[in-house]
């Protein structure tokens, strides 16, 4: 048993490439996990990318298919999400994938009475807009440029990388042991 066994579950010791806890005042103990500059960069990317997918969404909408290939054959899209009426005039949400129709009625390509392969709640903006949701994508697409380049400095200038991330020689000696 050694000293790591003794300390709380995400505690560690520098020593094993791992933090060192600290104590406060009244003899809790705090473990130190990550500064305030990298737990702020990882949740700027949770929202970057929650909007770049909303954002991203709503481009598709704009024209809904994929295609394979160097040319767009727009009569046999690969992947495809289309609202289409039925025999008895209803409209039905219909998801093409390899040339196989799935209904996704009130999922995808048709769902509380409207027509557009993503519903309205999954894209940025809500409405049926694609230059607002390039102007959405692309603008956070910049915020999570910059925010990795920030991180990325602040990882080399702290020495964040080196000493959190790249692994000690004594980690590659029992990496049989950990596998």
């Amino acid at each position: 048993m050694d000293e790591s066994d003794n300390m709380p579950s995400g505690a560690h010791d520098r020593r094993n490439g791992l933090s060192r806890p600290q104590r406060p005042a009244a003899g809790r103990r705090f473990v130190h996990r990550h500064t305030a500059l990298v737990r702020a960069a990882h949740w700027i990317n949770v929202v970057c990318l929650l909007v770049l997918l909303m954002s991203g969404l709503q481009i598709f909408n704009a024209h809904p298919a994929l295609y394979w290939g160097e040319v767009s054959d727009f009569s046999g899209p690969a992947f495809a999400i289309t609202a289409q009426k039925v025999k008895d005039g209803q409209s039905r949400g219909i998801t093409v994938v390899a040339g196989r129709q799935l209904d996704t009625t009130g999922v995808l390509g048709f769902s509380a009475g409207n027509a557009r392969a993503f519903p309205a709640w999954a894209t940025l903006p809500s409405w049926q807009s694609l230059a607002e949701g390039r102007l959405w994508h692309f603008a956070f697409a910049w915020v999570f440029v910059i925010n990795g380049f920030v991180y990325f400095l602040h990882g080399l200038l702290s020495r964040h990388f080196w000493r959190d991330l790249v692994p000690s020689r004594r980690d590659l000696g029992r990496i049989g042991h950990t596998a």
